[in-house]
């Protein structure tokens, strides 16, 4: 019996054995980790996406046993959901999209997708646009050529003062400082649809460097952000360093760093380059639409316009533009083939002025213009009060004709394009004169395939409305023809 009794508790303990290895075996295969972190495409699981230059969206499956977030370190990458609930039985769609790779290096994006117990990495990787080479970028003639008309986005980014370095560090309160409203979008749009091809941004970088000289980031961006309102309108915008050579009031506010000052030449240059630098470098894979321009109207130490107190003024200006196009064109990319605006000494067009100004060496040819100013005549155009001009009359018109001569004989018919990137007159004048002087003006220039571009007056741009529409109809239809 107890051989019996034996036998029997070890075929229990075999059979018992058996079952349990076979129940083991068979959950082995069906087993599911309860931390689920997962990202899914076409059924299987991913670590990495690769993707082309062009703008896309790309569509995942997430998993997760409990709730989630989801982060991406990329701008150009954008997430339609960050956070949810968990999604084990109800697996949750989300899309990620790309912008357009406008750039010339390959750029990877991380995301990070976590639950409380665990993450998972997904990497983005974007390939590169392919820069055209130097045969298909329009010349400095064609550019102008195409640009037609333009308009002056003034007293916006240009704005400084000290009162607004005291109290503010915020871009869009420069952007506001002197009366205008935030720029945005739908202000350019009205300038493209009434028949502008052109926006020139001045933009005052000095009140915007930190203690190393370096841009502060939300000042950079929202210069970025404004002139994409421009190129993304298939619209030239031609971006410069304005006020930074400003003159001040007469107490002095507003005075800017940058003047034609040969004595001071080493100091200026350095900080001129290094701004030019870190704009040329943020821009350096925009396409032909964008233009740089060198400075606005640079004067010598001694605030003189129109000519120098001495010709160390106009050697000084030779030197800060030879500054810029060789600092431009180190930055690579396309600003090896970009089209830049060389402005005359404090934008003068008179003869002896113009005479005394030469284009810097490139390393490319055809692709720099030559930019002035006219407000011609200037009692009329800028003088208030008792010494102004309140008439445009027919010695006015021959004097602009003769200005528009000496322009082209100096530069036009040399083959060297010429814009005028500022003109107008101001408004307490009568409204049939500056009708007047606005046609003339545009229709003379455009005799000689000169561009002229207006200095910020026409659009009301707090409530988008023409505020002057006779002068925008003489405009367009003196304008060159397209």
């Amino acid at each position: 019996m107890k051989l019996l009794s034996d036998m029997l508790k070890w075929n229990v303990f075999i059979v018992l054995s058996i079952i349990i290895c076979t129940c083991s075996s068979d959950n082995i295969g069906d087993y599911e980790d309860p931390a689920v972190c997962r990202l899914v495409q076409n059924g299987s699981e991913i670590e990495k996406i690769e993707v082309g230059k062009d703008r896309q969206t790309v569509l995942l499956t997430l998993y997760a046993s409990s709730s989630w977030s989801l982060t991406c370190d990329a701008k150009w990458c954008k997430l339609s959901n960050k956070f949810g609930e968990a999604t084990v039985d109800n697996p949750r769609t989300i899309s990620i999209t790309v912008d357009e790779n406008t750039t010339s290096d390959i750029r990877n994006a991380t995301v990070i997708l976590s639950t409380a117990q665990m993450q998972k990495q997904l990497v983005i990787s974007q390939s590169n646009h392919i820069l055209a080479p130097n045969a298909e970028w329009e010349t400095a003639s064609e550019a102008v050529k195409n640009m037609r008309v333009g308009w002056c986005l003034g007293n916006t980014l240009d704005c400084s003062g000290l009162w607004l370095d005291k109290y503010t560090a915020k871009a869009t309160d420069y952007e506001i400082g002197w009366g205008q409203p935030v720029t945005t979008g739908e202000m350019i749009q009205m300038m493209k649809e009434a028949g502008f091809n052109a926006i020139r941004v001045p933009v005052t970088w000095y009140p915007h460097l930190d203690d190393n000289g370096k841009i502060m980031d939300n000042w950079m961006d929202r210069v970025q952000e404004v002139v994409d309102y421009v190129v993304s309108r298939d619209m030239y915008c031609v971006l410069n360093m304005h006020h930074d050579g400003g003159t001040g009031d007469e107490t002095g506010d507003g005075r800017g760093w940058l003047f034609a000052d040969w004595t001071n030449y080493s100091t200026i240059s350095a900080q001129y380059k290094s701004i030019w630098n870190q704009i040329a470098e943020r821009f350096k894979d925009y396409n032909h639409l964008l233009v740089f321009e060198s400075y606005n109207e640079l004067l010598d130490e001694n605030n003189y316009w129109n000519i120098p107190k001495t010709t160390d003024g106009y050697k000084a200006q030779a030197a800060l533009a030879q500054d810029f196009v060789d600092v431009v064109r180190s930055t690579g990319g396309n600003n090896r083939y970009r089209c830049l605006c060389i402005n005359t000494y404090s934008a003068c067009p008179l003869e002896e002025t113009i005479n005394n100004f030469s284009l810097p060496n490139d390393i490319i040819q055809d692709r720099l213009m030559v930019q002035v100013h006219c407000y011609d005549p200037y009692e009329f155009s800028l003088v208030i009060g008792e010494d102004s001009k309140q008439d445009f009359n027919e010695v006015d018109k021959a004097d602009l004709d003769a200005t528009m001569a000496h322009l082209n004989k100096r530069f036009v018919s040399q083959g060297i394009p010429l814009i005028i990137g500022e003109t107008g007159s101001d408004a307490s004048k009568p409204m049939a004169a500056r009708v007047n002087h606005a046609g003339y003006t545009i229709g003379a220039a455009a005799k000689y395939g000169i561009v002229c571009f207006r200095w910020m007056d026409l659009l009301d741009r707090k409530n988008l409305v023409w505020k002057e529409p006779e002068i925008l109809k003489i405009i367009m239809d003196n304008a060159p023809s397209k």
